[in-house]
């Protein structure tokens, strides 16, 4: 019986290993963006993107979001299935885009947006706190996303700017809003929602010289759309939750409670994951793992050959999982509070460590890094936010110059940002009577990266 459950337990350690996110090639978004010439106003805190808290209404946002779904049932069954990624993509002059019928929910939207708190009630406290469904947060991201920029876009084809800019604030407010709870896919939720607003501001500030420039609005926007730092906390107090057993200080030497912890660490795998190893991959993890963690334990904790016989396999293995728990879970924490390209370099560093225990393992998957990656790709909002922010700039240079393009950023009246992954300028380059703004190359961006032909009107 103990073999058996040494067994499971090493097939999910590798399951464990797959809940980190796989390696993909960086792509590169390409957009050709109109300059609208358009002065940037001496009046710092004429426009906000972001509601300032003495301005939002009282409440609680999450019951006017969640309520507009049940209240619309026959809406739900016959038109939601209509509301597509691949409408919501389309020109703002489509026909069917124009037609579709949203009004009724962006009006909620906008009303929740303006609201101070969202409290979604999930049980983060529970004795399983992965084992949390989360529906209400999917339809968000589809309403949020996808709805309302269905209905920004009807609002630019009828030229009302000002409806349009409202749907955009409240996509950002309730893209903070989705990010109230300190899941990972919250966060990653919320992220989603704030590109697609970022995606409708550029095709907004497109349209019209009367178009007001938003540099002001996008120099005060948050690093995050949502808390990173209470989400990573929320992810090491939850591995915890689900090991009881475990607890400070470390069970003693040869402990009866290590075949416990190992079995709740089972039991947590299960909810984490799907992935299966077959027989013959789980007797080679096996052997492996014990060899790695034998071996951390003399080189690192200096135990002697005596401990090693004392402790069953169960323990080696737990501990040293223990162990590198640890230092993952607090290398990410400081990434949610270091600077970008510190943050990136942490990364680095997850990354490089993960690769080598899977190579020492032979796992096939990557091992306890999962939370790196989105801390990266929820920064990523920063990076954009200061990019069109220069956008913003070289609006206002136009206006200033009689349409025309800056020679290089220096010429700017009002400074382009720095590029938060990289501390530099972004990369800039007239080319006639257009130019190319481009992010920098960073090595180890799990992001697209962009390159923007800017065009005079």
């Amino acid at each position: 019986m103990k073999h058996s459950k040494l067994v499971l337990l090493t097939a999910m350690c590798g399951i464990w290993f797959g809940f980190a996110a796989t390696t993909i090639g960086q792509d590169v978004i390409e957009q050709e963006i109109i300059i609208q010439p358009k002065k940037i106003s001496e009046n710092l805190l004429a426009s906000r993107l972001l509601p300032p808290a003495a301005s939002q209404e009282p409440g609680n946002a999450v019951p006017v979001l969640l309520r507009v779904t049940y209240e619309m049932t026959n809406w739900m069954i016959n038109e939601r299935p209509k509301l597509t990624k691949e409408l919501a993509e389309r020109d703002p002059s489509d026909a069917e885009l124009q037609a579709f019928d949203f009004d009724h929910f962006a009006r909620q939207i906008i009303r929740a947006g303006n609201m101070a708190d969202a409290n979604w009630e999930y049980p983060l406290h529970g004795s399983r706190p992965y084992d949390v469904l989360l529906p209400d947060a999917q339809v968000m991201r589809q309403f949020l996303g996808d709805g309302m920029t269905v209905w920004i876009k009807q609002k630019i084809a009828k030229r009302d700017f000002a409806a349009a800019l409202q749907g955009i604030q409240a996509q950002l407010a309730c893209a903070r809003h989705l990010s109230a709870t300190p899941f990972i896919v919250c966060q990653l939720f919320g992220n989603t929602v704030s590109r697609h607003a970022l995606d409708n501001l550029e095709l907004l500030i497109q349209q019209s010289p009367d178009v007001e420039n938003m540099y002001w609005a996008l120099s005060v926007l948050p690093r995050t759309i949502g808390d990173v730092s209470a989400t990573i906390e929320w992810e090491t107090y939850a591995f915890r939750k689900m090991l009881p057993s475990l607890t400070e200080p470390l069970p003693e030497l040869g402990s009866e409670r290590w075949p416990l912890i190992s079995g709740e660490f089972i039991k947590m795998m299960e909810y984490t994951s799907s992935e299966r190893y077959n027989a013959t991959e789980i007797q080679v993890l096996t052997k492996k793992l014990d060899q790695v963690a034998s071996r951390f334990l003399q080189e690192e904790l200096d135990w002697t050959n005596i401990e090693l016989e004392q402790a069953a396999i169960e323990e080696r293995v737990m501990r040293w999982v223990v162990v590198q728990r640890h230092w993952f879970d607090l290398q990410i924490q400081q990434m949610s509070a270091a600077s970008i390209p510190e943050a990136l370099e942490i990364h680095r560093q997850i990354k490089e460590k993960s690769d080598r225990i899977m190579q020492e393992t032979g796992s096939k998957h990557d091992p306890f890094s999962g939370a790196s990656r989105p801390v990266i790709m929820c920064l990523e909002f920063h990076r954009r936010v200061r990019f069109l922010q220069t956008i913003e700039a070289i609006r206002d240079h136009a206006a200033r110059n009689t349409g025309e393009l800056p020679d290089s950023l220096q010429q700017l009246k009002f400074p382009a940002p720095a590029d938060p992954f990289t501390g530099q300028a972004f990369e800039y380059r007239k080319t006639g009577k257009d130019a190319r703004l481009s992010y920098p190359p960073v090595a180890g961006d799990p992001n697209p990266t962009r390159s923007y032909n800017l065009t005079r009107q």
